[in-house]
């Protein structure tokens, strides 16, 4: 469970399904919850008191409560191979080619990973999906922020290699898969998102089951032999690091995502089940939204999660330009449950969107004193207008010493500050930065990242 208290388990019931149960970490204090005539293939927890479970076909949840609800059922083919760990998106392979789909499974909603089969992977904090594109001869590897449709690929030191067994890290920095090369000679390899940069590449030892660790400094997986199978473990070389400040609690960023995807799909009541008393969602959420990003999230000393998303109404036939509202949203830690609800929220007026490039998401990450800022655009930058467009700022408001890299493939900057000072960090853009095809940034750019001191 997300506090770490409760054990879910499914397993086999002797009669062709599954029986659900809960126990406490340790396996002690044992209740069944729920059966499924069927077997369970899947299941993550959406709070401390809600579990998710698929057996294939469709997506059904229980409570500690032992009330059950069907979430989402699987038609015209396809098999749900995988729940992200918040249990807002499922993937659903395809029955037969390629192109599975993303689920949301509170709007019911999906969305195709183009030339995806089975080799498809959630990060640890669900923010991040990664598949095999198997549409052509030369598999590659796509990751993108869930439910934003941006598919970045991922430069691959052998491209004429497949992979499989994906696996990624809690915030989706690095992938670890096998990679079969043309000699038919498999190895086990560890890379760096998005750039593709490889930190380990070792024997394949015969693995499945690839598990990274929450830092991605750590893999395990299950290695097979004469004597049977057997589970192994090794550090990652290029990984050692060690994560500073405190991370955006998984039920914090599950239920960001489920207001978000709920905004979007007009679902009022999922809007109010996830505010706090008094908070008027319904309200403050333009109509006829077509998508939205996550632009950014930061967590206080206080507990309190803080987000910056980007609603979006896409041109119609009433009015022929895209338009923009610039949200806000404070989540705060629900009263009963241990889950997070939305406490406040302040959303700017429609307005149509603006020419040039636009920012879709700005991450951050700090290992062993130094901070990397991923800022990711919805269009090609000109990249010589990157290094004199980007700045940081300490909590303090002094202007931090960085460097900036664009990687055109990803539409992404990196942001490196050496020397950051611990607490929550300021990014700022300027209109200097340009699109491929010489248009600015409109107006300047500021988010806040990381963590309040």
């Amino acid at each position: 469970s997300p506090n770490g208290t409760t054990l879910a388990t499914a397993v086999d019931d002797g009669n062709g399904g599954s029986k659900i149960t809960v126990s406490l970490s340790n396996g002690s204090q044992r209740q069944r919850l729920a059966d499924s005539p069927t077997p369970v293939t899947a299941l993550t927890w959406s709070s401390n008191d809600r579990i998710v479970y698929t057996d294939g076909t469709s997506i059904n949840s229980v409570d500690r409560a032992r009330n059950m609800k069907t979430l989402y059922s699987v038609s015209g083919g396809g098999t749900i191979t995988a729940l992200d760990p918040g249990g807002a998106y499922a993937y659903v392979a395809p029955q037969s080619g390629n192109g599975g789909s993303l689920v949301n499974i509170a709007a019911g909603t999906t969305q195709v990973l183009h030339g995806s089969v089975a080799d498809v992977a959630f990060s640890g904090d669900g923010s991040t999906v990664a598949w095999a594109d198997e549409s052509t001869s030369k598999v590659r590897l796509f990751t993108e922020a869930v439910g934003q449709d941006a598919p970045a690929a991922v430069s691959l030191f052998d491209p004429s290699a497949t992979i499989g067994h994906i696996a990624l890290d809690r915030r989706g920095d690095e992938a670890a898969f096998l990679m079969t090369d043309s000699a038919n000679s498999t190895r086990l390899v560890v890379v760096q998102l998005p750039s593709g940069i490889p930190l380990a590449v070792g024997p394949a030892d015969n693995a499945t089951a690839l598990v990274l660790a929450p830092g991605g400094d750590q893999l395990a997986y299950i290695s097979s032999n004469a004597n049977g199978a057997v589970v192994q473990q090794a550090a990652v070389p290029g990984a050692t690091r060690t994560h500073s400040g405190t991370q955006s609690p998984a039920a914090a960023s599950s239920t960001l995502r489920a207001f978000v995807d709920a905004q979007v799909s007009g679902d009022f009541a999922t809007l109010a089940a996830l505010s706090a008393s008094g908070v008027d969602a319904a309200s403050s959420t333009p109509s006829n939204l077509s998508r939205a990003y996550v632009i950014s999230t930061y967590l206080t000393s206080q507990g309190v999660v803080s987000a910056s998303v980007e609603l979006i109404v896409d041109p119609s036939a009433d009015h022929g330009a895209p338009r923009v509202a610039s949200e806000t949203l404070s989540l705060t830690r629900a009263s009963t449950g241990g889950g997070y609800v939305v406490g406040n929220i302040v959303t700017t007026p429609l307005v149509d969107e603006s020419s040039g490039p636009h920012v879709v998401q700005v991450r951050s990450t700090t290992d062993a004193g130094v901070t990397t800022l991923q800022v990711s655009f919805d269009s090609d930058l000109n990249p010589a207008s990157v290094a004199g467009a980007i700045s940081v700022q300490s909590s303090q408001g002094t202007l931090l010493e960085s460097t900036a890299a664009y990687d055109p493939g990803s539409r992404t900057v990196t942001v490196t500050v050496a020397q950051a000072a611990s607490g929550a960090l300021t990014v700022n853009i300027s209109t200097v930065l340009a699109d491929v095809n010489g248009q600015p940034l409109t107006t300047t750019f500021e988010t806040t990242v990381g963590t309040t001191a």
